[in-house]
């Protein structure tokens, strides 16, 4: 609405005799121009002893009266600049994956798989001159482990007893195979893996279960085709002295349930068998990997108290390192739980409750074989009523601290 423009008064200066008077004019704003715009004054070699800048309030030919009284009031602003800086430039990444800036990164809205390859070990033994076969039991009860693909994933193990295969007629000697006799047909059992061992135990419990020094006797996926025996033959053989107990673990992992294969079995007079079937999964983590656990009504509601507990197998290369396995930390970032399992430094540290930043904590050295190289059950709790910290490790108090009060209300977000 205004038409501005902008006299300049120079006195333009040729040696030492200067021109008095010298106008040089620069028009900028007329109606109708943009609003926003550049203009180019004088180059500063010459020098300007007075600037006016003259305008034109409201005058539109288009209105009545063309020339009003309602813009009486107009600012000008004139800037120098100093050359000095007030901030610095910062660039700030439009994302970050894993904490690290890339220049793009692929994605996609759907889930996507990775499978791994595994052996499948099928096994034709030409060298065999002779072979025996020795029965235990009479199978008078039908069984749905160790092939109880009705879950995804099975593990089972059981133990037969020297005396039990010498009554059989096994002797000491390299043994071949196992067969069962299958009562009912069942789905196909992903990564069928049987493993053999000799041992000292008699019976088996929770808490006498073994896990290493097996040795890998099969390794396939495997379906029975046929009701009654069935052989399942070594991919190599295994060396039984005739004296040593035999500890068999039998697993599997499909992708999803399948048909429970029945066979016959027998019941003993002690505790022979452990087995575990259900949809049990393991997360592997490495470098700022993580998951992000929703925030439901009861992980809301935590405030007094409170159990974490899990299983846990640390890589045998990597740990100890630097790192968290669970953080959950309330809407300004602060801590309210968390656990280093373990640190650098060999300790485990058991993080619960928070007033600001300061936060509750425990910590304690733990052995190599508490945090690496097998798994491991372990239990982190806390009771603000008692001032009480806990840690259990596979059942039994590992650890414990005093005096810890504060309360672990306002969880916003939770990450293992």
């Amino acid at each position: 609405m205004s038409k501005i423009f902008t006299l300049l008064l120079c006195f333009v200066y040729l040696q030492s005799i200067a021109g008095v008077g010298d106008t040089v004019t620069v028009q900028t704003f007329t109606n109708g121009s943009p609003q926003n715009a550049w203009f180019l004054f004088p180059k500063d070699t010459v020098r300007c002893e007075k600037i006016y800048m003259k305008y034109t309030l409201k005058c539109n030919p288009a209105q009545t009266p063309a020339c009003g009284e309602w813009d009486y009031l107009t600012y000008t602003y004139l800037y120098k600049h100093t050359g000095l800086l007030d901030s610095t430039l910062n660039h700030q990444p439009v994302f970050k994956v894993n904490n690290q800036v890339l220049d793009s990164f692929s994605y996609s809205l759907t889930p996507t798989y990775r499978y791994q390859a595994a052996w499948q070990y099928y096994m034709v033994n030409t060298a065999t001159t002779s072979l025996t076969t020795d029965t235990v039991g009479s199978g008078n009860a039908v069984l749905n482990h160790p092939f109880n693909s009705q879950f995804p994933v099975s593990h089972s193990q059981y133990i037969w007893k020297s005396n039990e295969l010498t009554a059989a007629g096994l002797t000491a000697g390299a043994i071949s195979g196992l067969q069962f006799y299958i009562q009912s047909l069942g789905g196909t059992m992903q990564q069928l893996v049987l493993k053999i061992k000799a041992t000292g135990l008699d019976s088996l419990t929770a808490q006498n279960y073994v896990d290493t020094g097996f040795t890998t006797v099969y390794s396939k996926n495997t379906s029975f085709l046929t009701v009654g025996w069935n052989s399942l033959q070594f991919i190599q053989n295994f060396n039984w002295n005739g004296t040593s107990n035999l500890l068999i673990d039998v697993s599997f992992t499909n992708g999803i349930g399948n048909t429970s294969t029945l066979l016959l079995g027998d019941s003993t007079g002690f505790k022979s068998s452990l087995s575990s079937s259900g949809a049990d999964r393991v997360a592997s983590f490495h470098n700022n990997s993580f998951v992000t656990i929703p925030i439901n009504n009861s992980i809301a509601a935590i405030d007094t108290m409170v159990t974490v507990s899990f299983w846990c197998y640390g890589d045998p290369q990597l740990q100890p390192s630097n790192g968290i396995l669970f953080e959950a930390v309330d809407t300004f970032g602060n801590r309210v739980l968390n656990a280093h399992l373990p640190w650098s430094d060999q300790s485990v540290y058991w993080d619960a409750g928070n007033v600001g930043s300061a936060y509750d904590r425990i910590n304690k050295v733990a052995a190599v074989a508490e945090y690496k190289g097998k798994w491991n059950y372990w239990a982190f709790t806390k009771n603000t009523v008692t001032g009480t910290m806990r840690i259990y490790l596979n059942g039994n108090l590992w650890h414990i601290g005093a005096s810890k009060t504060k309360h672990m209300a306002g969880i916003k977000q939770f990450r293992i």
